[in-house]
């Protein structure tokens, strides 16, 4: 089973944002399917970014497949910490190629 690391430096919330629902809407439709074939870890800093590498620590002690950084200055931890991997924007792995 895959595993994303989402991160976001606001509050995660039982009612996901509008964000969140795009983006497990978008893994969705490309077949990525939550508790299927697929986990994802949900990281909130609780508006504090100061949290922000010790919960980059947490998902990649988890051995996460990649980290979404869904707030700039989360992606700026991830990057910073040199944990940072690209995706060509033109590859879409499917659950098949996985």
């Amino acid at each position: 089973m895959a595993r994303i690391g989402f991160l976001v430096v606001s509050p995660i919330n039982p009612t996901p944002s509008p964000n969140r629902i795009a983006f497990i809407q978008g893994l969705r439709e490309l077949g990525w399917v939550e508790g299927s074939n697929l986990a994802i870890e949900m990281r909130g800093a609780d508006g504090k970014p100061e949290r922000l590498p010790g919960l980059v620590a947490d998902l990649l002690r988890l051995k996460v497949d990649v980290i979404f950084a869904a707030e700039s200055a989360a992606a700026e931890e991830v990057n910073c910490e040199g944990h940072r991997e690209v995706w060509p924007p033109h590859t879409r792995a499917t659950p098949a190629q996985s």
